[in-house]
């Protein structure tokens, strides 16, 4: 019956079975068309049908028409021909090979068929041909290796489990190898690896759920990556792809030995492991939990554009212990807790790269950045609210520029070198023998603040920040020179009169002043009328404070030695007045009355006003009031009223100007001063009165 069921649906141009009993179909064990019936035993002289399983142990049956079976078992030999075999219920693979002419011919294993791959035994391949997985495929731990030959493909549209110790492996011949998973398949396993050698492409779910799956052929993964906590995706060579839209669950880790990880938009890793190779890509890798930069590698883009964002919480070392690791054409954002552990290699910056810290980064003992090829900016930015700490002994060093506008924390017995520094906020703190040392320019505090009681190995400028020596009181060291503008601030501390209870500023070579000197009593100290403080020490000076506070009650005063500047107690810091009582100016003039100074060691300085006569105030002279100042030393300064010019034929016109209230501890001496305004061109020359006695 099932011969002549099969002789009619052959001349159909079925090519199979369709018998009313299933029967277990084994093939001869030599080579020959799947649709004869004598090639086969146990089918009643028909080929396998739907219903029926199929057995090969040896020989190649060729399917050289499309054919069904329920049941496909193959334990040697191996599956060849043109045509397509779908099989719907159960498929066992234990040894023996799948081949044909192309990938294009398939081994179908349909929605609701369970397959098994193993145990292992003798080695299973697919050669030019396409394993096409709808239902469930199992492949039981250390079942051996699966190995694509010529141009051959694994395609999950089902369920794969990879189980552990297995291999798809890369065999001889041209053409693409390739496991595609458009579905889900789970590697779970609590020890071994598993491996695929071939191009992986992933558009459904890959799940490590346990162990590691090592990624050597390269490929794409898009869609969904599930890793668990202590599961490990691995790239090991060859060239793998992160599409834009990727996705990475669990807590897992996609670590990197070798090849080319590349990542083509943002995505989120929960951890990183960089132990080799070359990370790249002009997308945006988020990693949540932490990076673990451990072995030799190089994280680059194509501009500063190209980011590597550590997140907000996530736990970040680098432990590189040799070799050149690079940072190249890209930023790394660091938002979370960095550590640069001790002794390990320097990172390079190669073309336009930069590290931006917006959060803790720890530089521990003889760790470094060392600024490699290309052309292109190369930077460390400490951003406002972030941390850069120095610890450990040792020196560690900068070469990139480094600017600050957080917290850079120079601890206790160690050393941070930087090559180019410039701070716009923040603080810069220095503990005891805690050294901040200038490799090549001058250290340019724009902003923020220094302060503690280490020391800075080399030259300051201080266009803008606070220079506050000591942590309450103490003293800083500057080995090189200071230089303080006008924006500048220098801060002390003064808590009592003993030398180590008042900060101080020791500069070993040339301190060059201007700016603000400020003094803060501590603790309710009040200075004593005798008491002197020396808070500033250099080997010469240029320039002085040009603006100081009182610090007490009792009038004090900076007075500038030839190696000190010292805050000294004094009664007075001299009389100011008028050096003339009359003067004649013609219009169109500025006019520059001269002050004289007696006696004082500070800055002296005192409040001017004029009063009309008959001239017309802010139209024939300005401004009408202002201050004048003279300078430590002087005995004279000079205060500027400009009188403009008009076209008005007009006598005469007067007003005065008087000084008022001086500066701390500075003596004004009434003066009146009249001002003639005459019609016509030339300069001011001399009085009109003969004496100039006082109102």
């Amino acid at each position: 019956m099932r011969h002549g069921l099969w002789i009619g649906l052959l001349a159909l141009g079925l090519g199979s079975s369709a018998a009313a009993d299933a029967a277990t179909c084994t093939w001869g064990g030599s080579s020959g068309n799947w649709s004869v019936g004598a090639n086969w035993s146990g089918c009643g002289g028909s080929a396998p049908g739907v219903g029926d399983t199929a057995v090969i142990s040896s020989g190649t049956p060729q399917v050289d028409v499309p054919s069904t079976v329920a049941g496909l078992t193959i334990t040697g030999g191996g599956l060849g021909g043109a045509q397509n075999l779908t099989v719907t219920a159960a498929f066992v693979w234990s040894g023996g090979s799948l081949s044909g002419p192309a990938p294009s011919t398939e081994l179908i294993l349909d929605a609701g068929c369970t397959s098994t791959f193993g145990p292992s035994g003798s080695a299973r391949g697919i050669s030019n041909r396409a394993l096409r997985n709808r239902g469930t495929f199992h492949r039981a731990d250390s079942t051996g290796t699966i190995t694509l030959s010529n141009a051959a493909e694994i395609v999950n549209e089902g369920v794969w489990n990879g189980g552990a110790s297995n291999w798809i492996a890369t065999g001889s011949g041209s053409g693409v190898k390739r496991f595609t998973n458009a579905a889900t398949a789970q590697y779970n396993h609590a020890s071994g690896n598993s491996y695929l050698a071939v191009e992986v492409v992933n558009s459904g779910t890959l799940s490590v759920a346990a162990g590691v799956l090592q990624l050597s052929g390269g490929g794409t993964l898009a869609a969904t990556q599930t890793l668990a906590a202590g599961a490990t995706l691995e790239v090991q060579t060859a060239a793998l792809n992160i599409s834009s839209g990727a996705t990475f669950g669990g807590a897992g880790l996609l670590r990197i030995i070798g090849g080319t990880l590349t990542f083509n938009g943002s995505v989120s890793v929960p951890n990183l492991a960089i132990g080799g190779g070359v990370v790249n890509g002009a997308g945006t890798p988020t990693i949540t939990g932490g990076l673990n930069w451990y072995a030799n590698a190089i994280l680059q883009g194509s501009g500063l554009a190209d980011q590597m964002i550590l997140d907000a919480g996530s736990v970040n070392t680098f432990s590189v212990p040799s070799n050149a690791p690079t940072l190249q054409n890209r930023t790394l954002v660091n938002r979370g807790n960095m550590t640069q552990q001790a002794s390990t290699a320097s990172l390079y910056f190669a073309g336009a790269a930069e590290i931006v810290n917006e959060g803790v980064w720890i530089m521990d003992t003889n760790t470094s950045f060392t600024i490699g090829s290309g052309a292109g900016g190369k930077r460390f930015r400490n951003e406002a609210g972030a941390t850069l700490s120095k610890v450990g002994a040792g020196t560690s060093t900068i070469g990139p520029e480094l600017t600050n506008a957080g917290s850079l924390q120079i601890t206790v017995d160690t050393t941070l070198g930087v090559n180019t520094f410039t701070q716009s906020a923040g603080m810069t703190t220095l503990a005891s023998d805690g050294y901040l040392q200038q490799m090549s320019t001058p250290l340019a505090f724009q902003g923020g603040y220094l302060r503690g009681v280490g020391s800075v190995l080399g030259s300051v400028t201080n266009s803008g920040a606070t220079v506050a020596p000591g942590t309450s009181p103490g003293t800083l060291t500057i080995t090189g020179s200071y230089t303080q503008s006008g924006a500048g601030v220098l801060e002390i501390e003064i808590a009592g009169a003993a030398a180590a209870q008042f900060d101080q500023l020791d500069v070993s070579a040339a301190a060059s002043l201007a700016g603000t000197v400020s003094f803060v009593l501590l603790g309710g100290f009040v200075p004593a009328p005798t008491d002197s403080f020396q808070f500033l020490s250099f080997s010469s000076r240029s320039g002085y404070f040009s603006a100081s506070n009182n610090p007490a009650a009792a009038t004090h005063f900076v007075s500038y030695g030839a190696n000190d500047a010292v805050l000294t107690a004094s009664g007075s810091n001299g009389e100011l007045q008028l050096a003339v009582c009359s003067l004649r100016v013609y219009e169109g003039n500025q006019l520059g009355i001269a002050v004289t100074r007696s006696g004082g060691l500070d800055v002296a300085s005192a409040s001017w006003t004029t009063a009309s006569v008959n001239a017309s105030a802010g139209v024939d002279y300005l401004p009408t009031s202002g201050t004048v100042s003279v300078d430590p030393g002087a005995s004279r300064g000079t205060l500027w009223i400009d009188i403009p010019a008009d076209a008005e034929a007009e006598g005469p016109e007067e007003f005065i100007v008087q000084l008022q209230t001086g500066s701390a501890g500075v003596t004004v001496t009434p003066r009146t001063l009249v001002v003639r305004i005459l019609n016509g061109e030339g300069l001011y020359l001399d009085g009109f009165e003969s004496g100039c006695a006082a109102p």
